[in-house]
């Protein structure tokens, strides 16, 4: 599970690098991933990879996530009670201030005092689908055999 932990950070990170002009990832090695139009089915797994990371940095954009939730978001998933043994009541009571906070700083608005709490809702539903979709691409990235295609995401 702590591997699932990471490779949530490393993919938020990726998700958060999408380029709204040309609508595209921005990989680490400055290279750029913009989806094709050609919607075979047969495409590689790694094209399907690179495909569903856009689809999920297009739904975050909108978000404007600010370096301050997203060292919270990442925090959240490093501090997973489910990445323990023995006693988990101190993580979870840490995750739980963590998601305090985040929501704290996500409902509140820096040009308005009244609290936006559609931002929190449309945030806690792209995390949940950020992590299911993490946890459908997790045997891709677990796999050696794939490290050339994890090159350009990771490292520059």
């Amino acid at each position: 599970m702590v591997a699932f932990s990471w490779l949530s950070v490393h993919l938020l990170h990726v998700v958060h690098q999408y380029d709204p002009v040309y609508q595209s990832l921005v990989l680490a090695d400055g290279s750029r991933y913009k989806e094709t139009r050609n919607n075979d089915p047969e495409q590689d797994e790694r094209t399907q990879i690179y495909t569903e990371l856009l689809g999920l940095a297009k739904t975050f954009y909108p978000l404007q996530l600010d370096n301050r939730q997203l060292a919270l978001l990442s925090a959240f998933f490093i501090y997973n009670p489910e990445n323990m043994k023995g006693s988990r009541a101190e993580v979870e009571k840490t995750q739980e201030n963590i998601w305090m906070c985040l929501k704290s700083i996500t409902e509140s608005d820096d040009d308005d005092e009244s609290p936006d709490l559609r931002s929190w809702a449309g945030l806690l539903s792209r995390v949940q689908q950020f992590q299911i979709t993490v946890s459908e691409m997790r045997h891709f990235f677990l796999n050696k055999e794939n490290i050339d295609a994890m090159r350009p995401l990771f490292l520059a």
